[in-house]
């Protein structure tokens, strides 16, 4: 979850958020938009087909994928009741069902190997921000059954914001938390007490995922440039590697096979956002979605 800073009416403050995922082939995306076109979407990269899950309603985020690529899990927002609570459906859009409930700001939901557990992000404690409105903090790793049920806390670090979460091994999670600045990147092995481990990555990393292509992590920085955000690797050796040169402010990149990376680009850093595919290897981008594909995706 990144920091939501809501009105006096509940509204988030801002014109669009969207955020995106990849199913284990890497071919389909799934593309959820909050503010302005409110929708989850499933787009396949090889034919350029879309279909609407949901759409209306509420803001939707943080959609992803079970792990056999049957189910989805998005995040639905009330901004009547300032909270936003997790829901699943089939991979058609079908069988719609609210997994979380009470006052909470629920985020990053991912289901577990047995596709029986569903790991989220809970923002617990509702406060006024400091420059106007309301905001979600305190937030932790909780998980629950994928059917729903009783909610269970996970850690308790009280964190101030924290990425989508992605899964190293099936008992490992990976995320970037902020608690205090700068940012930093963790995994929590799901058999353990609850205490993530920091790990050792400069700069003030953001959304890392685990990056099969240099068999590590990949993550959102500016260490080379300030308020540019570009992509970077760290492999298992701890070696760092700068993957693009763009000079633009990269909101979130997943991996995908063969060293290339879905982009999520807001274009002139006012939540604008375009989709592009970027080839590591001949360092090349086409772009697969502008910002008035995105603005019109779910119609």
């Amino acid at each position: 979850m990144v920091l939501r800073v809501l009105d006096g009416c509940g509204s988030a403050q801002g014109r669009q958020s969207v955020s995106i995922a990849v199913d284990r082939s890497g071919r389909f995306v799934l593309i959820s938009s909050e503010l302005g076109a409110e929708y989850v979407c499933i787009y396949d990269l090889v034919t350029g087909g879309r279909r609407t899950l949901a759409r209306g309603g509420g803001g939707y985020h943080d959609a992803s994928f079970s792990l056999d690529g049957r189910t989805i899990l998005y995040c639905l927002d009330d901004f009547s009741k300032r909270q936003s609570h997790i829901w699943k459906c089939s991979v058609t859009g079908t069988n719609q069902m609210q997994l979380t409930t009470g006052p909470a700001w629920d985020s990053a939901p991912v289901f577990a190997s047995d596709n029986r557990t569903v790991y989220f992000v809970r923002a617990s404690r509702f406060r006024e921000h400091g420059t106007g409105g309301y905001v979600w903090d305190d937030l932790d790793l909780w998980r629950l059954g994928s059917n729903g049920g009783k909610a269970r806390q996970v850690t308790y670090c009280k964190f101030y914001q924290v990425s989508q979460l992605d899964w190293i091994s099936s008992s490992t999670l990976l995320f970037g938390a902020t608690k205090e600045i700068p940012n930093a990147v963790f995994e929590l092995n799901s058999n353990d007490s609850g205490i993530p481990r920091k790990l050792h990555i400069p700069g003030e990393p953001w959304f890392p995922r685990y990056d099969h292509n240099c068999q590590g992590v990949s993550f959102i920085s500016d260490i080379a440039h300030p308020f540019d955000l570009e992509l970077w690797t760290m492999d298992a050796h701890g070696r760092l590697e700068q993957k693009t040169h763009l000079g633009k402010y990269i909101e979130q990149a997943l991996p995908l096979p063969k060293s290339r990376y879905l982009l999520l680009v807001d274009i002139e850093r006012k939540l604008r956002y375009e989709l592009w595919l970027f080839d590591a290897n001949a360092r090349t981008k086409r772009t697969l979605l502008s910002s008035h594909d995105l603005d019109v995706l779910g119609d």
